[in-house]
């Protein structure tokens, strides 16, 4: 009966050591460590034409729909701003440089109402955090109604930025 008794106690001290060791835990903490992202990709690079050919087109100006589209990625809400570099297009003869002022140039979101000029830092878009989906990406308009100016052929730098409002 001793021994039954002893066996039995080992037994369940066994049973309990046992469960001690089933109960122990480690752990650590996972630390994330996330930078800023804003993005803007152009998917047409090429030179937008504003085609001036008849009068009509001097004194009404001419207008290109959906000249670009930007595809903007950021992980917080983000704007798009237009600038340009230079305080006239530059023409190509060279003799007409001071003739057409950049400012004439405007731009606005494709399917918006009003146009900002390309040197006036005005924020063109404006959009929540996310990848090239949905809002984010979106066509270009320009517009250039300066009258009647030189005969010649014209560039203006644009540049699209995005930034955190």
């Amino acid at each position: 009966m001793k021994k039954s008794i002893l066996t039995s106690l080992a037994l369940v001290l066994l049973a309990f050591a046992a469960n001690a060791q089933l109960s122990t835990t480690a752990g650590h903490n996972v630390k994330i460590n996330a930078a800023s992202v804003l993005d803007i990709v152009m998917t047409v690079t090429t030179d937008v034409e504003l085609d001036f050919e008849d009068s009509d087109d001097y004194e009404n100006g001419v207008t290109v729909t959906n000249a670009a589209e930007l595809k903007v990625k950021s992980n917080k809400g983000w704007q798009v701003a237009v600038t340009t570099s230079a305080t006239n297009f530059e023409s190509a003869s060279g003799n007409n440089d001071t003739e057409l002022a950049a400012s004439a140039l405007k731009v606005r979101k494709n399917g918006t109402v009003d146009y900002s000029a390309i040197d006036s830092g005005d924020a063109i878009a404006t959009g929540t955090k996310g990848g090239h989906t949905g809002a984010r990406v979106f066509s270009i308009d320009y517009k250039l109604n300066p009258g009647y100016f030189a005969a010649d052929t014209y560039t203006v730098p644009v540049t699209f930025t995005v930034s955190n409002p």
